[in-house]
């Protein structure tokens, strides 16, 4: 699941003279350096990310705040916004395909993305990843532009080129084409949401018309699936073209109605409106899409590659989370392998701040209502160990995950030998075999 596109390093903004320092911790798998650890061997605990300035190794964010981790298959993408100028673009990992900017071929460590021109990298608001795409969403004055680089497999530059991604196509910095998706130039035009999966993206635009504001919802990519086509559980599925090249319109909505959220998996995604509505994308060939439910009081949506979670308000101190989709490495956090849906199974008295899932994992950050800590839950495949629990045994039920970067002493008393509050953590991401932290160092 996305999450807002600035989030802070602690449970605060930073003031510039009580700011603290930023620390980003990272697990999982690392085969091309993507963990920024400085090596390629697989982390199966949570270690610091490290960050290249003036050629010279650091372990803090060279900046105020973490905005947004974003990973592919074995690249990674962190946006920093530093105190008084604009966000930062980070990369680490591979960049043989051109998904960490023309100029970076691979790094083990954090380093500045060059895009090219340095207008290309102003005002950036939200970045996300595919597989071996990245992309970049750029601000300006009335009309925002979608930045891309890397493969253009299954036409991921959403330029209308299908040219195969070895070429030198994927070693420059393309933009997405929107204009063709409007009858006449529009005065105003925002991305407002930016998604992934593994092939292919959806965006929704925000524009006005004649009668006022109005989204829609866009994507392009792998669609053999019916990826980008609105699932109707009352007909057989139909299996749409093999690629995308252009983004092509799904749906629209007028406002007062608008996206709240939009999460993707590998053949399918799931859209959260204002007014409540589930709207349901591609295949269900792995019971993964909710079907026909009762669609209220939905809070948070996430997708995994072959599952949806859907947590709804029930009451204060009860949290449901509602899983759909096979289990075959404990991803829908059940602990069976069933087809059909169920709840995953939390404490009472977490309130929820982020669910957050990666390819076949899934994070939860909550706050004790009766004591105020931060705890992280954890579930699902952790071959890579990237769950950080110092194993690769996968996990099939929510557990409890222990604090790199707290002491007991910081802590306080725990009920057990390891230390389980997070206290300055701001906010958790999940990837291709891979979580991030950051935290207040």
């Amino acid at each position: 699941m996305s999450v807002p596109w600035i989030i802070v390093c602690g449970f605060r903004a930073f003031s510039t003279a009580t700011m603290s320092t930023c620390k980003l911790w990272a697990a999982g798998s690392n085969a091309r350096g993507q963990l920024a650890s400085g090596d390629d061997e697989d982390s199966h605990s949570f270690r610091l990310a490290r960050f290249s300035v003036d050629e010279k190794e650091q372990e803090t964010v060279p900046g105020a705040m973490v905005s947004k981790v974003a990973c592919g298959a074995n690249h990674s993408l962190v946006l920093v916004a530093k105190n008084g100028s604009k966000p930062a673009l980070w990369g680490v990992g591979d960049g043989s395909m051109g998904q960490l900017g023309p100029g970076l071929s691979s790094s083990t460590v954090f380093r500045p993305i060059q895009l090219g021109e340095t207008n290309l990298i102003d005002d950036i608001i939200s970045i996300q990843a595919a597989w071996e795409t990245s992309f970049v969403v750029q601000r300006g004055s009335k009309v925002d532009q979608i930045l891309v680089f890397g493969s253009n497999d299954f036409g991921l530059h959403g330029t209308g080129d299908v040219t195969h991604s070895s070429s030198s196509l994927s070693h420059h910095v393309g933009i997405v084409a929107l204009s063709h998706l409007f009858s006449h130039k529009v005065p105003t035009l925002r991305v407002v949401h930016l998604a992934t999966g593994p092939r292919n993206a959806f965006a929704v635009l925000e524009y006005d018309t004649p009668v006022g504001l109005m989204q829609m919802l866009v994507g392009w990519g792998a669609a053999r699936h019916g990826q980008l086509e609105i699932h109707n559980h009352n007909t057989s599925s139909r299996r749409g073209p093999r690629q995308v090249a252009l983004p092509l319109r799904i749906t629209t909505w007028t406002r007062p109605t608008s996206v709240v959220d939009i999460s993707v998996g590998s053949q399918h995604a799931i859209v959260l409106t204002s007014d409540g509505e589930l709207l349901q994308l591609g295949s269900d060939g792995k019971s993964q899409l909710p079907g026909t439910m009762d669609f209220s009081s939905i809070i948070r949506i996430g997708c995994t590659w072959n599952n949806t979670f859907v947590q709804r308000g029930v009451s204060a101190s009860e949290v449901i989370i509602t899983s759909y989709g096979k289990s075959a490495h404990g991803q829908a956090g059940r602990g069976e392998d069933k087809e059909t849906a169920g709840h995953v199974y939390l404490p009472p008295f977490l309130e929820i701040r982020q669910l957050v899932c990666g390819s076949e994992h899934v994070l939860v950050r909550a706050q004790r209502e009766t004591s105020g800590i931060t705890e992280l839950w954890g579930w699902g495949w952790n071959e890579h160990g990237n769950l950080g629990l110092g194993h690769t045994e996968d996990t099939l039920t929510p557990t409890l995950l222990k604090s790199p970067c707290m002491t007991e002493d910081q802590c306080g008393k725990t009920e057990d030998a390891s230390c389980t509050c997070w206290q300055g953590v701001g906010a958790v991401w999940a990837g291709y075999g891979t979580s991030w932290i950051s935290a207040n160092g």
